[in-house]
């Protein structure tokens, strides 16, 4: 295993996690009408090299049939069926029902959420939970991660988050990172629930997901939540393990702009209190954003969701039932 250089980047008190090594790890992966991707997520997460290591498939009611040969062609993995598109946090908290760990497995162990559109080399697992162990301050842990096409740029590099201003973004978005792995580690604003590692105990203490918010920032939420809670770090490890397809089940959709929108200005409001300053600039990096990718229906669009963000005051912010 390639060696994990530590960057101290200032810890705000060790806080031991207490995950002994060689734990559990149970991968979650939320699936929604990805027959075109699933299979190949599925496959490589199986495959991975960590011996103590399951694999969850938490299906949200997909009408596509991508879960139905599941069980045949993947005898390893669980599967859960919801009987309905319960919408990304509602989905992968149908985690904290399942019946297939123990208690032990909850207390001591590690929960890998994936997306059902990335591909994973197969020490992925290994290479994370590493992580994990060396680091007993780490409250949630994610890897470089690059666009699948091309699969030389960055997608995530690790979170930054500007109260002040109203910024959420990704460190190092589309940047060539070929001859820059270098395997080590530091600590960043969140990481993305596209491919994260972080201690079971924690996820089912805080209830998994916040529920109330409309796809978008549910991860940002969750990293700010284990931070405070356990006085922590986000780490992010400075080696692609993880390639995306990105946003491959809502390509062509103007309504992620109203949701990201709104999820925004929720997601500042809860954590850092009213400013009026970042409101403003949430409205105008997704303006900008928007326009960019859809014209004038991104900019109606995005201007809904300021106004649904702004009327939410910080609650949960009610939408009709995903298609």
């Amino acid at each position: 295993m390639d060696a994990i250089i530590h960057h101290d980047h200032g810890s705000r008190g060790i806080v031991n996690h207490g995950i002994p090594r060689g734990a559990p790890v149970l991968s979650v992966i939320l699936n929604w009408n990805g027959a075109k991707t699933l299979s190949e997520t599925v496959s490589q997460l199986v495959a991975q090299n960590d011996i103590n290591h399951k694999v969850l498939v938490i299906d949200n009611g997909s009408t596509d049939g991508s879960v139905d040969c599941l069980p045949q062609e993947f005898p390893e993995a669980e599967l859960v069926r919801l009987p309905d598109n319960l919408g990304f946090a509602r989905g992968n908290n149908a985690v904290l029902d399942w019946q297939g760990w123990s208690e032990a497995d909850w207390q001591n162990g590690w929960l890998f959420f994936s997306n059902n559109d990335v591909y994973y080399p197969p020490d992925t697992i290994q290479k994370l939970r590493a992580v994990g162990e060396l680091h007993p301050d780490a409250v949630a842990i994610a890897p470089w991660i690059a666009y699948a096409e091309p699969s030389d740029r960055l997608w995530f590099g690790g979170g930054i988050v500007l109260s002040s201003i109203g910024f959420i973004g990704h460190k190092l978005l589309r940047h060539n990172y070929i001859g820059e792995e270098d395997g080590s580690v530091e600590a960043t604003d969140y990481t993305t629930a596209c491919s994260m590692l972080l201690p079971a105990r924690y996820f089912r203490e805080l209830r998994g997901f916040d529920q109330g918010f409309p796809h978008y920032c549910e991860d940002v939420d969750l990293s700010l939540r284990l931070k405070k809670t356990y006085h922590g770090n986000c780490y992010v490890l400075h080696r692609t393990l993880a390639f995306h397809r990105v946003s491959s089940s809502v390509t062509g959709s103007t309504f992620k702009y109203r949701k990201r929108t709104a999820a925004q200005i929720r997601l500042f409001t809860l954590h850092f209190g009213k400013n009026y300053f970042a409101d403003l600039g949430v409205l105008g990096y997704n303006l900008a954003s928007a326009i960019r990718g859809k014209g004038w229906q991104g900019m109606v669009a995005t201007w809904q969701g300021w106004r649904d963000g702004l009327r939410g005051g910080g609650n949960a912010i009610e939408w009709e039932k995903p298609k």
